[in-house]
């Protein structure tokens, strides 16, 4: 497990300090993107990275190792995708999910990294001026409910076995993947 802990640490050595980049392209280009095509781009994107899991011959290849390129891209990506469109889940998982790591270290992983994103991002946020009481309000009504989903989340991830989980994972982001190209469509005023 001391390898697999070292692993978590060294992909948000990577991805961290590359996602806040992300968030200063975003913080500076924040009125100047339209969120509906970064959606539009990152659905299509999406969909080929999970498809490919699906079509591809053999899944049983190695698993892929740290990369510091893949990794900072990777990085940089979901800083701006969160910011710009609260879609920075992609990026992250086109990096993580070929490592194929125990699936307790992924969750980690992607938990720390967005817990760290999110905190940076409310100062840029509070600076543009994006809070409102709606959201503050919204968002202090949906807090009883992050104990239930954390418990949910534990017991499913007590009973789900690793196979199942990147399968799970891959087919999340397939259903992320239209999602995404669904809104950038609609709501980009393409369809």
């Amino acid at each position: 497990m001391g390898i697999q802990k070292n692993l978590g640490q060294k992909n948000l050595l990577i991805t961290l300090p590359a996602a806040g980049i992300g968030i200063l392209i975003g913080t500076a280009t924040f009125s100047y993107v339209d969120e509906n095509s970064v959606r539009l781009l990152l659905g299509a994107i999406t969909l080929v990275f999970s498809l490919n899991f699906f079509f591809k011959t053999s899944n049983t290849g190695a698993p892929k190792k740290p990369n510091w390129i893949i990794g900072v891209l990777a990085g940089v990506i979901s800083g701006f995708t969160s910011f710009v469109a609260h879609a920075g889940g992609p990026p992250i998982k086109f990096y993580l999910l070929p490592q194929k790591m125990d699936k307790t270290l992924f969750v980690g992983t992607s938990i720390v990294f967005f817990f760290v994103v999110n905190l940076i991002k409310l100062f840029p946020y509070a600076l543009l001026g994006q809070f409102s009481i709606e959201n503050l309000v919204v968002s202090a009504a949906l807090l009883p409910l992050a104990p239930l989903g954390i418990w949910i989340g534990l017991k499913l991830h007590g009973i789900v076995s690793q196979e199942l989980f990147y399968w799970i994972s891959y087919v999340m982001m397939m259903a992320a993947g239209c999602k995404l190209t669904w809104d950038g469509l609609t709501k980009g005023g393409y369809i």
